[in-house]
């Protein structure tokens, strides 16, 4: 099974508040943030996006619907996208429809 930010707190015996402002880098006393990040480390938890997003009524997506990729202007403005500096997006969805009517996705993680 898969360890829960609950997991991790009962394991580093703090409450799962101080798990999370040790995720989030949050000011925690030094002890405690080294046991919880043991834990972490000996439990390989991982926060879940999905779950984060849902929390949080926000998502770190960008959704780029295009009419044809292969319009000079249309491929400009993805690459735009793409490299636009200081972005902290997570990941770039691009869907287009090609003049054949069929429908092509192209999701591109960002680093």
């Amino acid at each position: 099974m898969t360890p829960r930010i609950k997991d991790v707190a009962v394991h580093a015996q703090v409450s799962t508040a101080t798990v999370s402002r040790v995720l989030n880098g949050k000011k925690v006393k030094a002890e405690l943030e080294q046991r919880v990040r043991d834990s972490i480390a000996e439990l390989h938890y991982s926060m879940d996006g999905q779950a984060r997003s849902l929390r949080r009524g926000s998502t770190k997506l960008i959704a780029l619907i295009l009419p044809d990729i292969e319009n000079p202007f249309y491929t400009a403005l993805a690459r735009g996208v793409e490299d636009v500096p200081g972005t902290q997006v997570i990941q770039l969805f691009c869907a287009t429809r090609m003049r054949t009517g069929k429908r092509k996705r192209i999701t591109f993680p960002w680093p």
